[in-house]
């Protein structure tokens, strides 16, 4: 578990086993794409009591760039190899540095973390994924660099090799048909099982009504939220969901609010804890 958020963070930055972090960096920006990766905890309805970790993955490139994004996407998780010691030194290093603004500037979320960690087993993991624990377990990573990096490198590298062997649970896309085969085709790359596509059609959710805020602050700008009910991660649109969420942003969002009306910004998110 301890290893899981470095490897999380790490993974888009470090070298494969064909080309260094350099190269793939360099072919990311031919490709005008971008690749994350994101560490989610959710609780499994299937399976009362039990969770589920998730590590999920997410690619945005122009349609033309698609076959080789694509590429690259599968290059970070089926050919990862933590091999450049210095450039892990480097981000071990970036990462303590990172989380320790956060706490300075963001005393509040850590205060909820640490608050929530006995309330469920989900709850105390997200603390060793996000709050003081990983806080403490990076300064540790940090100051036994030069001792222990070898060992450090196994563990990353261990979690490659697994990743490498997975089933991905779902796959969804945002684009135009003529994209569908190129997705198809490098799903056929993972293990069996992993060709289910998940085409983001247009949901209808209801929304929650009955519970309205408003809260008078001193301040010259205002803030509104609206909450939709939506599925959890175990449902087959939720995927698609994620893509959703970027879409309203760049999209109906900007035009219509951030546009138009002249909002300040605008945000929308999925959860699907």
């Amino acid at each position: 578990y301890d290893v899981l958020p470095f490897f999380c963070n790490f993974i888009l930055h470090i070298g494969s086993e064909k080309s260094t972090y350099a190269q793939l960096a360099e072919r990311t920006a031919q490709n005008a794409c971008k690749i994350q990766a994101k560490l989610d905890i959710c609780h499994s309805v299937a399976q009362a009591g039990k969770f589920r970790k998730i590590l999920s993955f997410s690619l945005q490139s122009l349609e033309k760039t698609a076959e080789s994004s694509l590429a690259l996407l599968y290059e970070h998780i089926n050919e990862k190899l933590f091999f450049e010691r210095d450039k892990l030194k480097e981000l071990i290093r970036a990462y303590w540095a990172s989380l320790s603004s956060d706490l300075q500037n963001n005393t509040n979320s850590y205060a909820n973390i640490q608050a929530m960690k006995t309330l469920s087993e989900p709850s105390y993991l997200r603390d060793r994924w996000a709050g003081i624990s990983h806080l403490k377990q990076a300064k540790i990573w940090r100051n036994s660099l030069d001792e222990n990096i070898e060992e450090k490198m196994q563990l990353l590298n261990e979690l490659a090799q697994w990743l490498k062997n997975q089933v991905p649970i779902s796959a969804a896309f945002a684009s135009s048909s003529k994209s569908e085969k190129v997705l198809y085709d490098f799903l056929q790359l993972f293990p069996v099982n992993s060709n289910k596509i998940v085409t983001a059609t247009n949901p209808d959710f209801e929304i929650i009504s009955g519970q309205k805020e408003f809260l008078m602050l001193t301040n010259e700008v205002s803030s509104f939220a609206r909450a939709i009910n939506a599925p959890y991660f175990y449902d087959d649109s939720s995927i698609a969901l994620e893509i959703y969420a970027q879409l309203l942003i760049w999209g109906t969002l900007w035009q219509e609010i951030r546009l138009k009306n002249g909002a300040y910004g605008v945000y929308s998110q999925y959860s699907p804890v």
